[in-house]
């Protein structure tokens, strides 16, 4: 008797941003999937059934949880190109001379 040869049937929100091989390895279709644009969570399910059988056999659907995590693709840029400032060689030493304003895409951040 040969062995048997499963397909996997994946479901659920985002599925078809990923795919399931014959040897039921996961992998990403979507090689521009973006957790600042995309969501970063998909909940996905899969079943695995045997081809070519009467009946059809397959699994219960197990659960999966995947979760994109972020890259800093987003250089970040100054408020302004130039930043200057006058100490006196008299002012309380440990103070703020400046306070920097930086921004991305996804966040204001300020230094």
């Amino acid at each position: 008797m040969p062995p048997a040869i499963y397909q996997y049937v994946l479901t659920g929100y985002g599925a078809e941003k990923f795919a399931v091989d014959q040897r039921g390895y996961l992998y990403l279709n979507d090689p521009d999937i973006d957790a600042d644009s995309d969501s970063s969570t998909y909940q996905l399910h899969v079943q695995a059934r045997e081809v070519d059988t009467e009946p059809i056999r397959s699994s219960e659907p197990i659960s999966i949880t995947i979760h994109i995590i972020d890259v800093n693709d987003n250089p970040p840029t100054f408020a302004s190109p130039i930043f200057s400032a006058n100490v006196s060689a008299s002012d309380p030493r440990e103070r703020t001379v400046m306070q920097v304003s930086i921004f991305s895409n996804t966040k204001f951040q300020k230094i």
